[in-house]
């Protein structure tokens, strides 16, 4: 038996700057360009410049605009062409999926990326052309090459980009048990029951008591352990409805 197995989780930082709308999407367009390239097996200079994205191979997009990043039509405009040139590259991997159905599902995977990351970032403008959008978008994409980084927060004033790692520890030992990568938008218990039955399999031995903190409070949390009639401590988490009355305090009818 393993008597107690208290659950943690902390922030992993990758990445410390922003994550801009032009960056993520040039980084989609060049990742299924690469994609389409190695299909082709074409030299890489010549084919990008025959399908007009040179840009999109060198050191900076963002650099080599040739913009006033100040001026907000001529961010606009250029937020445009680098949507036309992703439309029209989603176009060339649909026809050449159909002509190399062997590698059509790693070509399809790398589109619906891109087509992702103009959804979540880009709205077209009522007089044409297209508009950053306002606000962020739930569950958004940060990283081309990591999909499953988020944006996430450690407090409500403290923000991060990147992953949390959830853990499992013998209280004893102090070993750890378990180990899980949520994304950064991840409720901190998430996966909890996943790392008791981790800790059961590594330390061959019954966890008898779960310890975490209000954040593995929440009564979800409590029915899925006690429906495995697993013991959970842990401090029911606080309500906060502004000024008013939280629902729990009101009589019930």
């Amino acid at each position: 038996m393993w008597p107690w197995i208290p659950l943690l989780s902390w922030a992993r930082e990758p990445c410390k700057t922003p994550i801009t709308c032009w960056g993520l999407l040039g980084e989609g367009i060049e990742k299924l360009a690469r994609r389409l390239l190695e299909v082709d097996g074409a030299d890489e200079q010549t084919w990008v410049e025959q399908q007009g994205l040179a840009g999109y191979f060198g050191s900076s997009l963002k650099g080599e605009a040739g913009i006033d990043w100040d001026d907000q039509k001529q961010r606009e405009q250029w937020l445009t062409q680098i949507v036309g040139d992703a439309r029209r590259l989603l176009s060339l991997a649909e026809k050449v999926k159909q002509e190399h159905g062997e590698q059509a599902e790693a070509i399809e995977a790398d589109a619906a990326l891109l087509r992702r990351l103009i959804a979540q970032d880009v709205e077209k403008k009522s007089a044409g052309g297209c508009q950053v959008k306002e606000g962020t978008e739930k569950d958004r994409i940060i990283s081309v090459h990591d999909p499953e980084m988020r944006h996430g927060r450690k407090s409500a004033s403290k923000k991060f980009n990147g992953h949390k790692a959830a853990v499992a520890v013998d209280i004893e030992s102090q070993l750890i048990t378990g180990v899980e990568v949520l994304p950064g938008n991840a409720g901190d218990q998430e996966k909890a029951l996943e790392l008791v039955e981790q800790s059961e399999r590594v330390m061959q031995a019954e966890v008898q008591e779960t310890v975490g903190d209000c954040a593995y409070g929440g009564g979800s949390t409590r029915r899925a352990f006690a429906e495995q009639n697993r013991r959970l401590t842990a401090k029911v988490p606080a309500i906060n409805n502004g000024e008013c009355f939280p629902r729990r305090s009101l009589p019930s009818i």
